[in-house]
């Protein structure tokens, strides 16, 4: 230390005198680093991985679908293209399950491989077990098995949905498939199998899939299509195949980065406003450092110290505390990310090969830790060493905002009927005006966070209710075949539980688009124009009329796939090879899953050549709950096999709901983590606040000791304070929470359902930060209380 020149000891001094505030200061901009590094730690690493393991698929440039089949010798020819970088032939068929330790019909996707050892495009990897998939068994996806609930080598039962015909099938190992989300999401396995176990399991080896790969310009869209075309024009006028339609992705794109880029952009913005309140409580807190050392200053100046050496004393006390905050925040901002991207790795169903955190978020958070505190420390630096040596020897420390001055302290002074103690905290609250304001605001800004994303949360799930109110129904049943309505409400109208009964039409169309192109397959679900089985939700025109007869209504799903669509235009449907037209008269909500088209039932039935036939049926139930629909359903099988209705899938609403919920809570959860941390901030401001209170009015609680105040009455003063501070910061927080609340709930809502959430204005938000302002102010308060109640008339004498 002596080594030291005298204004560096007066630094470490300054440091170490004061522990508590240190660690105020370090907690302040530490809690702020830490944010940032979570964020841009866990975004850094995860979107590397997530690319590279998408990347390592080899993603397909594009999918052709055929309504006939073609063996390998064809996909050779299409490979030897010189456009053409790799192509592979696929067969995906939907089939139910079930095992023996749950008698539960589940979907199962499975996808047969020609070549499990060649794979060129969109591959999977084994985890465990056998790989190639031995004949008649198969291999699931890692996140499938764990859904099963099986282990390797036991044994499933499996039939295709369109089947009655049941088989048994062994589970010889475990894949990882990076495109597959969890199934407990989708509701729906996914498993591989070899050519040899199509055949056995659907008569068929043939594939009606050709993915291809290009071989140059892979992030060139229009080149990918025009590839596309060939590939079709070969199909069809070579091999006389009957194209149904090309899908072709975005190049280069993960099939979830939307979603991922709306929760990242949050996320950050969440991040850089924790940043933001921890700058200001280095405002808060060097301002009353500084005015504590007016004296101080003075006397510096008058033995010779210039303003900008006293100023260099101040900014290196500031980067001491950045320094000491970094070596907390970097490894623990690093453990954050490591947790944060372990939890979205899960979530997306992907492997982090490596958790190395790159050099520019370190640089990053250095350059935060030592810049921003800084920047926030110029104002009250150079403000504070302004000070004339005159004013700093005649000043007592506390030259500004005194009581008396201001408009609320002659206001405070008019309050009758109050206490002494009480008029004495309200008047200590409102004495230093500025710190009280930054106080606010930082507490404001993280209540009003804090209480919009519980509002953003009601209204996710308020517009979830909305959402699930599209189901009237309880069950849900696809047949194999068009049957008779009247003969679907026979069979089921003595059905032990069943309340109601439509049956609808169920067809698969494709759009004629203007430039001849081909979409997918979309459903056409065909209901009564005045069913009581659904409740869509109306965003433009109207819903169908009995009356109606080419018109459409269609979901805001399809209007991502074909966004040239809107009210009033015109469309060309392909039934097969035959063209009809429709107009869209209406649209309704997407339910976040696939695309749906919706059309009166007699003139559907009347075009798809099914007159008085159907091939779904919906059923409500008195069943309340899941378990009970599912019992009902199991009946209301029985009873259609009875009729000789053979039933290819039978799907519970509960379980649909269930999946929906769980795609929104993982957002919730996302959400509620940052609010926690702006909650931290929030408390270390008001902590800082109550302890540069008491540390300035030492002598003020010297005086009271001095005339007979109890301990009792000093912890209840400071007490009363923090609380008060508290108090004042939940009633803006509250009302500041309205309108960001409201604008949060129309930006995810767009980025996610594509229509603003149903707002509600979450007051259990409201009580749950009212909670933690008290709480945090009675810990706030109650240390620098206990302290201040604790001190002698000695040693308060003693204290400059």
């Amino acid at each position: 230390m002596r080594l030291l020149a005298p204004r560096w000891r007066k630094v470490i001094r300054d440091v170490w005198s004061n522990k508590s505030r240190a660690l105020l200061v370090v907690l302040s901009i530490a809690v702020g680093i830490f944010a940032i590094g979570v964020v841009s730690g866990s975004q850094a690493v995860f979107l590397r991985e997530i690319n590279q393991s998408y990347a390592a698929t080899n993603p397909v440039s594009g999918r052709v679908y055929v309504a006939d089949e073609f063996d390998n010798k064809f996909v050779e020819n299409i490979a030897r293209m010189p456009e053409v970088e790799a192509a592979e032939g696929r067969r995906s068929l939907s089939f139910l399950f079930k095992s023996g330790l749950n008698e539960e019909w589940r979907s199962l996707t499975l996808t047969a491989v020609n070549d499990f050892e060649s794979m060129q495009a969109e591959k999977v990897w084994p985890a465990s077990g056998a790989w190639p998939p031995p004949k008649k068994q198969l291999l699931v996806e890692r996140k499938t098995l764990t859904w099963m609930g099986l282990n390797i080598g036991d044994t499933i039962t499996v039939k295709l949905s369109n089947s009655r015909k049941e088989k048994q099938i062994e589970i010889a190992g475990v894949v990882h498939d990076q495109s597959q989300l969890a199934p407990a999401m989708t509701r729906q396995g996914s498993g591989y199998i070899n050519l040899d176990t199509l055949e056995w399991l659907a008569g068929t080896r043939q594939f009606d899939q050709l993915n291809f790969v290009v071989a140059q310009d892979k992030l060139n869209k229009q080149h990918i299509e025009e590839v596309g075309d060939q590939i079709k024009k070969k199909m069809e006028n070579q091999a006389e195949m009957w194209v149904m339609y090309t899908d072709i992705p975005t190049p280069g794109e993960h099939p979830y980065n939307r979603f991922l880029e709306s929760m990242m952009l949050v996320l950050s913005g969440l991040g850089i406003l924790a940043l933001l309140l921890s700058g200001l409580l280095v405002v808060n807190t060097i301002s009353a450092l500084l005015a504590q050392h007016i004296r101080q200053i003075g006397i510096m100046k008058s033995i010779g110290a210039t303003r900008p050496m006293i100023m260099q004393l101040y900014f290196a006390t500031v980067l001491i505390y950045g320094l000491v905050a970094l070596a907390f925040a970097i490894p623990t901002g690093m453990g954050g990310a490591w947790l944060f991207t372990k939890f979205m790795a899960n979530f997306f169903n992907i492997d982090i090969e490596n958790h190395l955190i790159p050099p520019t978020v370190y640089a990053m958070q250095i350059a935060i830790g030592l810049l921003v505190p800084v920047i926030a420390a110029i104002y009250p630096i150079v403000s504070g060493t302004r000070v004339t040596v005159r004013e700093a020897i005649s000043s007592n420390g506390g030259r500004q905002n005194q009581i008396g001055e201001g408009l609320i302290d002659r206001l405070l002074q008019r309050l009758r009927g109050i206490s002494r103690p009480l008029m004495l905290s309200l008047r200590n609250t409102f004495r230093r005006k500025g710190r009280l304001a930054l106080t606010l605001i930082t507490l404001t800004i993280a209540g009003a966070i804090f209480i919009s994303v519980f509002s953003v949360r009601d209204s996710l799930l308020v517009s979830l209710d909305r959402l699930l109110t599209y189901w009237q129904y309880d069950v849900d049943i696809e047949l194999e075949d068009n049957y008779r309505d009247k003969r679907i409400q026979v069979a089921l109208s003595q059905v032990p539980g069943v309340t109601g009964v439509e049956s609808w039409g169920f067809y698969q169309a494709r759009r004629l688009r203007p430039d001849d192109r081909h979409s997918k397959d979309y459903t056409i679900v065909a209901p009564h124009a005045d069913t009581e089985m659904i409740n869509p939700l109306l965003q433009e025109g109207r819903w169908l009329t009995p009356d109606d007869t080419n018109a459409l209504v269609v979901n805001s799903d399809l209007l991502k796939k074909e966004p040239d669509l809107k009210v009033g235009a015109e469309v060309v449907l392909k039934f097969g090879q035959r063209k009809t037209r429709w107009q869209i008269v209406g649209v309704v909500q997407g339910l976040m899953a696939e695309p749906l088209i919706y059309a009166n039932y007699p003139y559907a039935a009347y075009t798809a050549r099914q007159v008085g036939k159907a091939a779904t049926v919906q059923v409500s139930t008195n069943a309340e709950d899941a378990i009970a629909q599912k019992r009902i359903a199991q009946q209301i099988e029985k009873a259609l096999d009875r009729a000789g209705i053979k039933v290819s899938q039978t799907a519970v609403v509960d379980d649909l709901r269930e999946a929906m919920v769980s795609g929104f809570n993982f957002i919730i959860r996302l959400l509620l983590s940052m609010a926690v941390v702006l909650a931290i901030v929030g408390g270390l401001g008001l902590s800082g606040t109550m302890s540069l209170n008491v540390l300035e009015r030492v002598r003020e609680i010297g005086v009271m000791r001095a005339i007979g105040a109890s301990d009792g009455s000093i912890l209840q003063l400071v007490l009363a304070e923090g609380a008060l501070i508290g108090l004042l910061s939940w009633v803006m927080a509250t009302a500041l929470a309205l309108p960001v609340g409201l604008y949060a709930s129309k930006l995810i809502g767009l980025r996610l359902i594509q229509m603003p959430l149903t707002f509600k204005f979450s007051g259990g938000g409201i009580l749950i930060w009212f909670a933690i302002v008290i709480i945090v102010a009675t810990i706030a308060s109650y240390w620098p209380a206990r302290d201040a109640s604790r001190l002698t008339v000695r040693e308060v004498l003693a204290y400059e």
